[in-house]
């Protein structure tokens, strides 16, 4: 089940608020593999200017389990997730965007897959071209 609601302030600010829960029937596994059961997003989008646009997202995903032989109970558990992120998107041009993003702003240590770990907090700087 899933929904989403989007409230648009004005012309210049919009939020956005998504949950998605899912109930899973496992047939031959113990546990849906790295599967959360209950995600929630918030965004945020702010036009700064005509070509200049801000966005915040607040993401979170409740536990999930991972396949592993070695521990007792056959598997292990993962945390839930918190990440805040921020970026600015300058639209150059129909076609040429350019983009700095913030990601991991609480500098949170989660795994999203078992044995592999997240970046902390990081920053990406980047464009994109589209024809």
């Amino acid at each position: 089940i899933s929904g989403e609601f989007l409230y648009k302030y004005n012309e210049k600010l919009d939020f956005r608020f998504k949950g998605e829960w899912y109930n899973y029937k496992m047939n031959n596994e113990e546990k849906p593999w790295h599967k959360p059961t209950l995600k929630i997003a918030f965004n945020a989008r702010y036009n700064i200017q005509d070509k200049l646009v801000g966005r915040f997202d607040l993401i979170s995903e409740n536990k999930r389990f991972a396949y592993d032989t070695d521990a007792t109970e056959g598997y292990q558990e993962l945390k839930g997730i918190i990440d805040a992120n921020i970026g600015v998107d300058y639209h150059y041009n129909d076609l040429l965007t350019g983009f700095v993003k913030i990601n991991n702003l609480l500098g949170q240590r989660y795994q999203q897959w078992y044995l592999y770990p997240n970046q902390r907090f990081f920053i990406m700087v980047g464009f994109s071209y589209s024809l």
